[in-house]
């Protein structure tokens, strides 16, 4: 069960879109994200290292890159990913910011990505 919603959308051979939340069906809550192919098949993301936190945003290109970001509950840390169109997930470096949360990703087709969240307190995250 997705506890969030989001949806970013571009055309990249099967590949359609990408949604992602957090799994409301087994706790600790881990995130959870799916690929999904325009026949509505969905290909499950792993997020190694994060065994509660959400996702907030997603964002994918038309060569089927995709760029998620959220929060991992376990010490309130900001987490992102890449993604490929084949479903392999690499982690992104946010040490400088230890913590706080992702709430906005974007990626173009040359691959170059934004993040930007916030911090507990007050402050952003770009």
């Amino acid at each position: 069960m997705l506890a969030a919603l989001v949806l970013g959308t571009a055309l990249y051979g099967d590949t359609i879109g990408i949604i992602g939340g957090k799994n409301l069906s087994v706790s600790p809550n881990p995130p959870m994200a799916f690929l999904v192919s325009s026949t509505g098949s969905l290909t499950p993301l792993n997020f190694p290292g994060v065994t509660e936190g959400a996702i907030s945003t997603v964002a994918i290109n038309n060569f089927g890159e995709s760029l998620i970001g959220g929060v991992n509950l376990t010490g309130l840390s900001p987490i992102a990913f890449l993604a490929s169109s084949a479903g392999s997930v690499s982690p992104l470096s946010l040490s400088a910011t230890p913590s706080g949360f992702v709430n906005s990703v974007a990626i173009s087709d040359s691959g170059i990505g934004l993040i930007s969240g916030g911090i507990p307190g007050g402050g952003t995250l770009t």
